[in-house]
């Protein structure tokens, strides 16, 4: 119905409106922060195998790492996904 499809445009506008909102949130805060280069930095220096550590501070600071890691990952992947996933694979082992 009529009533219908403009309930559903409504809603589709106000979901678009939230994504370019959320979108430029996030570049704001990329710009911001330095996120790219930290997060490539994070990369380089992360120990991939800490979860195999019977140190539990090596274990705690891996997975602390790898908790700020996957928290940037989830910024930087709304502005550039192709780009975050690149760069994360370069380093992830």
């Amino acid at each position: 119905t009529k009533l219908h499809r403009e309930r559903i445009g409504g809603e589709i506008a106000n979901i678009g409106a939230k994504v370019a909102s959320r979108r430029k949130q996030a570049e704001e805060t990329i710009a911001k922060n330095d996120l790219w280069n930290k997060f490539e930095d994070a990369l380089k220096s992360h120990d991939w195998t800490y979860e195999y550590a019977d140190d539990h501070r090596a274990w705690s600071a891996g997975a602390q790492n790898a908790d700020s890691i996957r928290d940037m990952y989830n910024i930087l992947k709304i502005v550039d996904p192709i780009k975050t996933r690149e760069i994360y694979q370069k380093y992830s082992r």
